[in-house]
C-alpha cells in the first residue's frame, strides 16, 4: 500500500556507498588501430585506473590484475599512458616509472633514488622511431621543489634531455614527419593562462 510521507523521512535502498561504487571514472579516450581504448578508474578497487579497449564487439581489460595507471605529475597526474606501435607506455602509480604494456609488462625507466622521484606524463611518439617526448618531474631529497623538464625517451630506457630551465612544461607535440617539436612553458607565479611560451624544436641527428 502507497503512503504519502514527508520528503526525507522514508528509508532508500539507494545508499551514498551504492552512488559512490558505481561511479565508474572514465577518461582520456583514444583511438588507435582502429579501437577505442579509454581510462577507467574503479571505485570498487580501491580506486584503481585501468586501460579498457574495445574492439567494437567487447570490452576487455589490459594489463595485470595489480596495476594502477596514474602519474603524479603536478600532482593533480593526467596524461599517464600512450598506445604505440611497440606497445602501450604507462605510468605505474606504485613506483611512478614508465612501462611498456604488450604481450607482456616490462619497465623502461630505472627506478628512482627516492620513491616515486621521477614521474612522467603527456607523452607523444615520435613517428618512424622507437622514441617518446615526455613532460618529467624529477623530485630530489635536498630541493624543496621539483624540477620539470622535457626529455627523449625510447624503448630502450634511454632518456635524454630536450628541453629544461623553465618551472613547468606541457603540451609536447611532434609534426607527422617526426621532424619538429612544439612544447609550451611558462614560470611561477604565473599561469599558463596568464603568461606561457611557445616553442619549436627540430629534429637533428636523431636528437632535438
Amino acid at each position: 500500500m502507497k503512503q504519502d510521507q514527508p520528503y526525507g523521512s522514508w528509508a532508500s535502498q539507494l545508499t551514498s556507498e551504492k552512488l559512490a561504487n558505481g561511479a565508474k571514472r572514465l577518461s582520456e579516450p583514444r583511438v588507435f588501430n582502429d579501437e577505442v581504448l579509454w581510462l577507467e578508474g574503479r571505485p570498487e578497487e580501491s580506486g584503481r585506473t585501468v586501460i579498457v579497449k574495445f574492439d567494437g564487439v567487447t570490452a576487455v581489460t589490459l594489463g595485470p590484475d595489480e596495476l594502477n595507471v596514474r602519474t603524479l605529475v603536478h600532482e593533480y597526474g593526467g596524461g599517464s599512458w600512450l598506445p604505440t606501435d611497440d606497445g602501450i607506455w604507462l605510468s605505474s602509480f606504485n613506483d611512478q616509472r614508465l612501462w611498456l604494456l604488450n604481450d607482456d609488462l616490462r619497465p623502461i625507466t630505472p627506478e628512482s633514488s627516492i620513491s616515486k622521484g621521477l614521474r612522467y606524463s603527456n607523452g607523444v611518439v615520435v613517428p618512424d622511431s622507437d622514441d617518446t617526448v615526455w613532460v618529467v618531474e624529477r623530485h630530489r631529497e635536498s630541493h624543496v621543489h621539483p624540477e620539470n623538464f622535457l626529455a627523449s625517451v625510447n624503448t630502450a630506457g634511454e632518456i635524454i634531455e630536450v628541453a629544461s630551465g623553465a618551472d613547468f612544461y606541457s603540451s609536447p607535440t611532434v609534426s607527422a614527419d617526426g621532424k619538429m617539436l612544439a612544447y609550451l612553458s611558462w614560470d611561477h607565479p604565473s599561469m599558463p593562462w596568464d603568461h606561457v611560451r611557445l616553442h619549436v624544436a627540430q629534429r637533428r641527428n636523431g636528437g632535438w
